[in-house]
């Protein structure tokens, strides 16, 4: 209670100087909240706004932070990052600051701060361009190696894998978020293509912090570090920052593949249109889709169908139930098809037969894109749409 009295008191005297400094001064202040709680808005929104302001608005002017207050930090290694790269005030005066603000502009229709948003979308197209920002410190990489070294893991291939379920939330949140349960999966859909990297002599980590099911230990190169006691904040990004490629559902953990560079197999993507893919470039992403299965007329949907019932840009659970939509998550096989591909590509033993242009130009066309060029940020797997030919009906 005193901390919140004393950043209001303290808010509203800055907000008072700033309100008589805005009538000799050219320059603007910007003020901008850090969605900190969820780490897929902590990674991307953060290294999209260094990008920007490096590249685009490459112009200096006053921009204040402040980390969502009430709340702690969702990856704390993270923070610390973000705290060396931004200018960042105390989570209750920018809070405060925020609320005067709106407030006065409410009344007056003066907006004294500017209120910047982040976003997730890479609308400039900066990622494929330019290198990470949110990097790591020269002793915070020999601490990463050191790890990398007692897990058996240096110099070695290994892979992200990563499924999304309720126990992340559910055990770090009072809010009820299963309008987002759409987008779960089942963990042992995705071991058909851990053993298949497995036996490439690939290791594959379990990611995560907090899951529902474990996975049973059954083979030296397939490891749950997500329920291990080596588990932590730095390595849940020193992991990815060294990774081989993703392979995973749609989680928030999964754009330290964006923030890395790294290739990505994203499986069980629902919504089926949306932008906002999961990588950075063709090359580098491979895409497969949940299925809709329409309960009313008892069959699978084709792209077309899903474009006309207007159910492909869902992103409630209530919306499908309504709809009478059922999202059938990838099998085991589709998994293993689009995991083999990328290893494949990455390889440089994947042959692009004729047919998969065909493939690929009749999705594209259906999805919305007649002309796709090298700005798409997905490629798809074949052998899914060879399994699935419905789709491009």
């Amino acid at each position: 209670m005193l901390a919140k009295i004393y950043y209001s008191l303290i808010a509203l005297i800055i907000f008072f100087i700033l309100t008589i400094l805005k009538f000799f001064r050219k320059k603007e202040v910007f003020l901008t909240k850090i969605l900190n709680t969820r780490i897929g808005h902590f990674l991307i929104e953060s290294e999209l706004h260094l990008l920007e302001k490096k590249f685009i608005f490459k112009k200096k002017k006053i921009h204040y932070f402040y980390l969502t207050p009430f709340y702690n930090s969702c990856n704390l290694f993270l923070e610390s990052v973000v705290k060396r790269n931004f200018k960042i005030v105390p989570p209750l005066l920018g809070h405060y600051l925020n609320r005067i603000n709106n407030f006065f502009f409410l009344k007056t229709k003066v907006e004294i701060i500017k209120n910047y948003k982040f976003y997730t979308n890479d609308k400039f197209l900066l990622l494929n361009k330019y290198n990470t920002q949110l990097t790591f410190t020269n002793e915070e990489i020999i601490y990463g190696e050191k790890m990398l070294d007692k897990m058996g893991l240096k110099n070695k291939r290994f892979v992200c894998l990563m499924n999304r379920d309720e126990e992340y939330l559910k055990t770090n949140f009072s809010k009820d978020y299963s309008h987002h349960s759409y987008r779960n999966s089942n963990i042992k859909n995705y071991l058909e293509a851990a053993n298949f990297l497995a036996d490439q002599n690939i290791f594959v980590l379990r990611m995560g912090k907090s899951t529902d099911q474990k996975i049973e230990k059954k083979c030296d190169y397939i490891f749950d570090y997500a329920n291990s006691s080596l588990r932590s904040d730095f390595l849940d990004l020193y992991l990815p920052y060294k990774c081989f490629f993703w392979l995973s559902g749609d989680v928030g953990l999964q754009l330290t593949s964006k923030v890395y560079r790294k290739p990505i197999v994203s499986v069980n993507r629902a919504p089926f249109f949306q932008n906002n893919w999961s990588g950075i470039s063709k090359k580098k992403n491979i895409t497969i889709f949940k299925k809709y299965y329409d309960k009313n007329d008892n069959k699978y949907l084709s792209i077309s169908e899903i474009k006309k019932k207007n159910v492909g840009y869902f992103q409630n659970t209530l919306d499908y139930e309504k709809s009478n939509i059922y999202l059938e998550e990838n099998s085991p096989d589709e998994i293993f098809l689009a995991t083999k591909q990328m290893y494949e590509i990455l390889n440089n033993k994947f042959e692009k037969k004729e047919q998969y242009k065909i493939i690929e130009k009749q999705f594209w066309k259906l999805y919305g894109i007649d002309n796709f060029n090298e700005e798409i940020v997905s490629d798809i797997c074949y052998e899914f749409f060879n399994k699935n030919g419905y789709l491009l009906n």
